[in-house]
């Protein structure tokens, strides 16, 4: 929180946006993450925990921002 409040932290803060992990460790597939946003919240407040990250980017990839735009998004199995 130091950080946010413009004061000088003890070390780097770590904020990872690295989704498609916490999706592999959550046993997800690239169509459940990307459709199911509870699955996708849930793996990610996971991977924080495990790893003990200071934060956590709780959006998708950039096929789950085209959709929310309107882009007419097909998933495939393969």
């Amino acid at each position: 929180m130091c950080v946010i409040n413009h004061e000088l932290p003890d070390r780097v803060p770590v904020i990872p946006q690295d989704a498609q992990v916490a999706a592999y460790l959550a046993g997800l597939n690239c169509i459940e993450y990307a459709t199911d946003a509870d699955k996708r919240a849930t793996a990610i407040i996971a991977q924080r925990e495990r790893f003990d990250y200071d934060g956590a980017i709780m959006g998708g990839d950039t096929v789950c921002l085209a959709e929310a735009v309107g882009v007419d998004v097909h998933y495939s199995e393969t």
